[in-house]
């Protein structure tokens, strides 16, 4: 399942940057919309609980929301 998440994740990565490129998009504008696109913070760069979840990486999930 990850590496099929892997695999879409990178195809996507790839289609988006050819987008930008064609269409000549602010790439702050391009960095917002893929970091939601791919289930990060756009502001942290952070991946989201949620994708977190969806992906099965609790361990990872625990090390970025760890309480301090």
């Amino acid at each position: 399942m990850f590496l099929h998440n892997y695999k879409v994740s990178v195809n996507f990565s790839l289609h988006y940057l050819n987008v930008l490129f064609l269409n000549n998009i602010p790439i702050e504008e391009a960095k917002k919309n893929y970091f939601k696109a791919m289930g990060f913070d756009p502001k942290t760069a952070k991946p989201l609980k949620e994708r977190l979840v969806e992906l099965g990486l609790d361990e990872v999930l625990k090390t970025f929301y760890a309480k301090k």
